[in-house]
């Protein structure tokens, strides 16, 4: 793994029952995660999701690199 981090997040709401519709706000790539933590390469790369009944999320890339 690379000596520094960056992190993106993007939260998410989904409505299953009446629509069917997602909607989401934030970027959360690896190009923006590379961007926050100020990398110039990157090396791997990490993920995390969070639910909440499937309704409700976020979804966390972090990234490692120099």
């Amino acid at each position: 793994m690379g000596q520094k981090k960056g992190t993106a997040s993007t939260f998410y709401v989904r409505d299953p029952i009446f629509t069917g519709a997602d909607l989401s706000w934030d970027d959360a790539s690896i190009a923006a995660a590379a961007e926050n933590g100020k990398l110039h390469s990157v090396y791997s790369a990490d993920y995390e999701v969070i639910q909440i009944l499937g309704v409700f999320g976020k979804f966390t890339v972090t990234a490692y690199g120099e």
